[in-house]
């Protein structure tokens, strides 16, 4: 039996996907992320999608043919970094980096995505590699304003970039994070800053 692999499309929009499915998934996806993030404001859920999208580089994939367990889900993991790091330099000054989203297997379940999460998370952050989940489990709530739990999903989907300065957030609570992020951006934000001075 042939081992799973990645299927990658490139940037969305750059040329016609053919299977329905991942048309469908990726459109509702980028439709949520462009939506307002509360009942009081206008600004999209995710500002950097539209941006992505809209200069071709917002990346995506398919990794549903990788199985649902946890082993699955990390070789999916690896696959998806393997392929970012193909398609993208890391610069630490670059505000607007392409990501990579692809789609997981529907089988997935919550505790195994949080635990793929941090098994991964160790191994990526040091070298600027940011992981995240959209998925129908998701519990967190924007650091941005947003209403709800902005990240949920109907779909399970994994997203890779590069760090950027306003990942502090993000970091906050992993000391190691926080001395990681120095590193590559030379100190750590002042208080109601969006990056180091």
């Amino acid at each position: 039996m042939s081992k799973p692999k990645l299927v990658f499309y490139g940037a969305w929009g750059e040329r016609l996907v053919s299977d329905s499915v991942v048309r469908e998934r990726f459109g509702w996806l980028i439709s949520h992320l462009a939506s307002p993030k509360s009942k009081t404001s206008d600004g999209p859920i995710c500002p950097w999608a539209g941006h992505a999208v809209g200069s071709k580089r917002f990346f995506v994939g398919d990794a549903r043919r990788f199985p649902s367990s946890l082993a699955g889900l990390l070789d999916a993991m690896d696959h998806t970094a393997d392929q970012y790091r193909g398609s993208s330099v890391f610069t630490p000054g670059e505000l607007h980096p392409t990501t990579l989203t692809v789609l997981l297997n529907d089988g997935l379940q919550a505790e195994t995505i949080e635990e793929g999460l941090q098994l991964r998370r160790p191994l990526f952050t040091p070298e600027g590699l940011m992981l995240g989940a959209l998925d129908p489990y998701n519990t967190l709530t924007s650091l941005a304003g947003a209403d709800g739990f902005p990240y949920r999903a109907p779909w399970n989907f994994l997203t890779v970039r590069w760090m950027v300065p306003g990942d502090y957030v993000f970091l906050d609570l992993n000391p190691q994070y926080r001395e990681i992020y120095c590193q590559f951006f030379g100190g750590w934000p002042a208080p109601n800053k969006k990056g180091p001075e």
